[in-house]
């Protein structure tokens, strides 16, 4: 699929002449596009679209862009029967979650038929949210002495288009089941380094000690925590 259409293309390969709008519509088209994820870089959020044309031989454009959930318009792309387009298909847009946030985007665009007729796609909406994040948790031991300093050792991911990826820069800690639910171990928040891990030490103090290391979340990605360990 085409890269993002610039201005000067466009113009280019317009049919002709501005449209203005009939009376009678000769085509139409729809477009939707499913949730998606908002990773730290650039990638193509697809859409598909669908165009409904009077005559199968007809010529026609179609556009197509986003719209962020503040409002900014994002990048857009087209399709077109002088490309060879199908009047059915998927159009890759750019879509760079480094510079919007998460919410409710929009999808629309403009067809353009037989240089005669224009006609707007309806808009319809979709999600984009910040990417998960998967922790880990391995202690150098879950039989302690008492008194004894325990490494707990914590990874954390972080997920990109081809799966789950070491996460460096991330902020992990850990934290202690009591009786009023998790909280937070002192002295045990790190970062993790460029291979996505991390190295706390706790002191056992005798029981059973129910821990779980977390990642904490930030405007770029979610929050999530490891299964539970108990040292005894």
């Amino acid at each position: 699929m085409r890269t993002v259409l610039t201005s000067a293309v466009a113009a280019a390969v317009l049919l002709a002449c501005v449209p203005a709008a009939s009376a009678q519509q000769a085509a139409s088209a729809t477009a939707s596009a499913p949730p998606g994820v908002l990773y730290n870089a650039c990638v193509a959020h697809l859409a598909n679209y669908n165009v409904s044309l009077e005559s199968p031989s007809s010529n026609w454009y179609l556009s197509l862009g986003y719209t962020a959930p503040d409002g900014k318009p994002l990048e857009s792309n087209f399709a077109a029967s002088a490309f060879g387009d199908p009047t059915s298909g998927v159009m890759a847009i750019r879509v760079c979650g480094d510079t919007v946030d998460p919410g409710t985007f929009t999808l629309s665009g403009r067809l353009q038929y037989d240089a005669l007729y224009t006609s707007q796609v309806p808009p319809t909406t979709f999600t984009m949210r910040n990417p998960f994040t998967n922790t880990e948790i391995k202690p150098s031991t879950t039989n302690p002495g008492k008194g004894q300093k325990v490494a707990i050792k914590i990874k954390s991911r972080d997920e990109m288009p081809g799966g789950y990826e070491r996460k460096a820069g991330a902020t992990v800690l850990l934290q202690q089941k009591t009786e009023r639910g998790w909280s937070k171990v002192k002295g045990s928040k790190a970062e993790t380094n460029e291979k996505g891990k991390a190295k706390v030490k706790v002191r056992y103090t005798g029981g059973k000690l129910k821990l779980r290391a977390v990642t904490k979340g930030s405007a770029d990605w979610d929050r999530s925590h490891s299964r539970k360990v108990v040292l005894r």
